[in-house]
């Protein structure tokens, strides 16, 4: 007979009866001893119901056992058999409000202590507590074992297709918010409208856990009363910053492992309001109208725009409908990514770089590279901090592989993190370069060899005019350009008679642009990154 967990029927048939009282009872003994207590807890726990069962109506026919023999038995059954406990619930990582701390907690607890329900990852409620716990497991296995950025990756790519290099420096920013010696990798995503860019994020960010993050319009003076937490992600879609939100943002990056504090007055008082440390900046926008101090705090990004990836955009639109997929769905997958997260933001450490004395550049003139190169290697080491080492100060200790990983991220970046420049920006830096001579370029000509607009153009090379500081343009951005008010003379010439004569001339004002002295194009064209032996 079957439906114990075991074959009871199949074990006796091996057992033969010695009609011997205190022989026999040592048989039942072993056999309960050997298959009645849980050899498998996760696949059967035999409860007393059923011993009492399997003693009473199969061992008492088989051994011809008397009643009190059969209670003896339960007895030593219940004196051995291991306490069947309620599964206890899986643990969360919550925010007190009331305490303003971390703390980890049972579902039941969680229900006593005050919680902001915008931390609460309300999509997961009714999801099965053996699915959570499998997703807890899995997480482990693969940040202990596996490739946690790799799982990752594969992950929104089920929703989102390209710019992986993009999400794998999302994943790789976010583990510096949990590294005590880095000034933070801050991501800008640049790209014209309907090219994706909000797409890369929104996708990413359904894989961290709610408590982490802000989806939010911007406001320099909200941003210091949304009672962030150290180490959040706030996310604003098609941003335009304004000279005071471009303040605020210079103060919390530069300030990153630091609060950043604004003092103001409400009914007569001095209030001091903060944004707390180790903020992530996630910011998309079509044009990149910022300073170039706000520009050198960012690793910047471009969506790709080519027809290529329009079509394979097209095709995974159409597969995802013709299959229903929901893009906000937990899958299990997600359930395992939101996992990873919560085990690498839970956690603080100081990254070291043994080998950074080797690391070398072929060119060293921009002082604020090498620092963000080093902060991306610390990412990939946090990221993979239980399979590193710490040594005996309790640092992690970053591996060859990290840099290596952080060389081909860099590298496939490195004209837009350089540069700071989009695409449209390049275009016009590049034909200046390539076609200024003694006169400068003016717009119109710019226009005619770029086949960019106009209009486009003159934002793009003065910026927001309506600023009087940060304009975010050209001008600003690139050293050795600027501008010149000049005169164009239009000769009016007579052409009718033999000879060509000259009878007038009209001018009119113009605006012409000039690149002085080097491009920093051309300075970091073959830029390149090795590791000395």
């Amino acid at each position: 007979m079957e439906g114990f967990g075991i074959d009871i029927e199949g074990i006796l048939s091996t057992v033969t009866p010695l009609h011997d009282g205190f022989q026999d009872i040592e048989q039942a003994r072993e056999i309960i001893r050997e298959n009645l207590i849980t050899p498998n807890p996760a696949e059967w726990i035999c409860r007393e119901s059923d011993a009492h069962v399997i003693i009473y109506e199969k061992f008492k026919p088989h051994f011809g056992f008397k009643v009190n023999q059969c209670d003896n038995l339960m007895k030593y059954f219940k004196e051995i058999a291991p306490v069947v406990r309620k599964p206890k619930a899986p643990k969360e990582v919550v925010f007190n409000q009331s305490t303003g701390k971390l703390e980890e907690v049972s579902g039941d607890e969680a229900k006593k202590v005050k919680v902001d329900p915008r931390d609460v990852d309300q999509d997961e409620k009714g999801i099965a507590p053996e699915l959570i716990d499998k997703a807890e497991k899995m997480a482990d296995r693969i940040m202990s074992r596996g490739n946690p950025i790799k799982y990752i990756l594969k992950t929104v790519a089920k929703k989102h297709i390209g710019d992986e290099k993009t999400e794998e420096a999302i994943c790789v920013s976010i583990a510096g918010q949990s590294c005590l010696n880095t000034a933070g990798v801050q991501i800008s995503v640049n790209g014209e409208s309907g090219s994706g860019k909000s797409d890369a994020f929104i996708k990413h960010l359904h894989l961290v856990p709610n408590m982490w993050k802000r989806k939010t319009s911007l406001s320099a003076k909200a941003l210091f009363y949304m009672k962030l937490r150290a180490g959040t992600m706030i996310y604003s879609d098609d941003v335009d910053m304004d000279p005071e939100m471009a303040e605020v943002f210079k103060q919390s990056t530069t300030n990153y492992q630091e609060t950043t504090y604004r003092a103001t007055v409400k009914e007569q008082d001095v209030k001091n309001l903060s944004i707390a440390p180790r903020i992530n900046w996630y910011l998309t926008s079509v044009e990149s109208h910022v300073s170039d101090q706000v520009m050198n705090r960012r690793l910047t990004v471009e969506t790709i725009t080519s027809p290529e990836q329009k079509k394979r955009v097209f095709d995974k639109q159409r597969a995802l409908e013709a299959q229903g997929i929901n893009p906000n769905e937990v899958t299990f997958r997600v359930l395992v990514c939101r996992r990873i997260y919560a085990m690498v933001k839970k956690q603080l450490f100081n990254v070291r770089i043994p080998f950074a004395e080797r690391i070398s550049f072929n060119d060293v003139s921009n002082s604020r590279i090498f620092p963000l190169f080093c902060d991306m290697i610390k990412g990939y080491a946090v990221f993979n901090y239980k399979q590193r080492k710490i040594d005996e100060k309790g640092n992690l200790i970053a591996q060859v592989e990290d840099f290596e990983c952080a060389k081909v991220l860099f590298m496939s970046r490195a004209e837009n993190t350089v540069t700071k420049l989009t695409t449209p920006e390049k275009q016009i830096v590049n034909f200046i370069i390539g076609h200024q001579k003694e006169i400068g370029c003016s717009i119109n000509e710019i226009a005619a060899g770029t086949k960019l607009d106009t209009t486009k153009i003159n934002r793009t090379i003065n910026g927001r005019t309506d600023r009087k500081n940060d304009a975010g343009g050209l001008l600003e951005k690139v050293k050795g350009m600027r501008k010149e008010e000049t005169t164009d003379t239009e000769y009016i010439r007579d052409t009718e008679g033999e000879h060509s004569v000259t009878i007038g001339s009209k001018g009119r004002k113009a605006t012409r642009y000039f690149i002085d002295g080097m491009s920093k194009l051309e300075n970091y064209a073959s830029l390149s990154i090795t590791l000395e032996d």
